[in-house]
């Protein structure tokens, strides 16, 4: 018993001592696995499916199951989506999709759907493969957000931002901005963040206003993640080709400068974040589990 409670203590202040609470998951060009990083500490976390994937493309992420869902494209629009564990590695399951050859993104609903791009038109899956609708725009496709607010499925392209109802498919009308590649939606904030070459774009699932900012530090921004609190990481291509993570706030300042990642790929062409619990949830977790076990001490006594 004095042994499990040391070890509910250990875990409490390592939780409060360990200063990162975001882990990152990289899609990487010429690369066959997913990379794992510690984007706050900026440090490798190794890899995996490196034996299971092919050309993966996008990569999404909850951490119910700890279940990373990889987008893998084949070049012929017949893809697959791979649903692994993104702390071991194991494979869980694995369906078909239909995507487009060249533009890879996909969301998760909070339901556990997956909205994945084909071409001008966005296909909507259960997370187990079952075809659920399309969504259909009139051109190129370059990310998917959904807003949980409205309920609103957001097609960004090149000229504008098609909105669509979740559940009927219905146009809901068009956003007059850029395009905002792996754009990736934050229900706490109600906004979607992406990219556009070296600018970073927000789209307010409210106002349906957008603003942006341009810096030198990449080539092209990629994929965007949410971390805890106002932290946003943009990923993408840094300016020798390399992959690269910047650090934003929510109202788009700069945090940090570039991190280049060390064997980390040759850019990022997706990123998932996940967001482990922050400290005081963790002490909160470890006085409940012993307060539980003192009491079954106390009643063998």
């Amino acid at each position: 018993m004095k042994v499990a409670l040391s070890v509910l203590c250990c875990v409490a202040v390592a939780a409060t001592s360990h200063a990162s609470f975001e882990l990152a998951l990289l899609t990487t060009a010429g690369s066959n696995a997913i990379t794992r990083v510690d984007p706050e500490n900026r440090v490798v976390l190794g890899s995996f499916g490196a034996n299971r994937l092919l050309n993966p493309r996008a990569i999404a992420a909850r951490s119910a199951g700890s279940e990373a869902y990889i987008l893998n494209s084949y070049g012929n629009g017949d893809s697959r989506i791979t649903v692994m564990n993104y702390f071991t590695g194991a494979m869980i399951r694995e369906f078909g999709v239909t995507a487009g050859i060249s533009i890879g993104d996909i969301e998760l609903m909070p339901n556990g759907d997956i909205l994945v791009i084909n071409n001008t038109s966005i296909n909507r899956y259960t997370s187990t493969g079952s075809f659920v609708r399309t969504y259909i725009g009139p051109e190129s496709i370059f990310s998917v957000s959904y807003s949980q607010n409205f309920n609103e499925v957001y097609a960004h392209t090149t000229n504008f931002t098609g909105v669509f109802n979740a559940d009927t498919g219905a146009v809901g009308g068009t956003l007059g901005n850029p395009a905002s590649r792996g754009a990736n939606a934050s229900q706490a904030l109600a906004v979607s963040i992406g990219g556009d070459g070296q600018n970073l774009r927000r789209l307010d699932h409210f106002s349906l206003d957008t603003i942006s900012v341009s810096f030198t530090g990449m080539n092209a921004i990629n994929s965007v993640g949410y971390g805890h609190g106002d932290t946003v990481y943009a990923a993408g291509f840094g300016t020798a080709g390399q992959s690269t993570i910047t650090t934003f706030n929510s109202n788009l300042n700069r945090l940090s400068d570039a991190w280049n990642i060390t064997g980390g790929g040759n850019g990022i062409t997706g990123i998932a974040v996940v967001t482990a619990p922050e400290p005081g949830t963790m002490i909160a977790l470890g006085a409940g589990l012993a307060a539980i076990l003192r009491r079954k001490r106390n009643r063998k006594i």
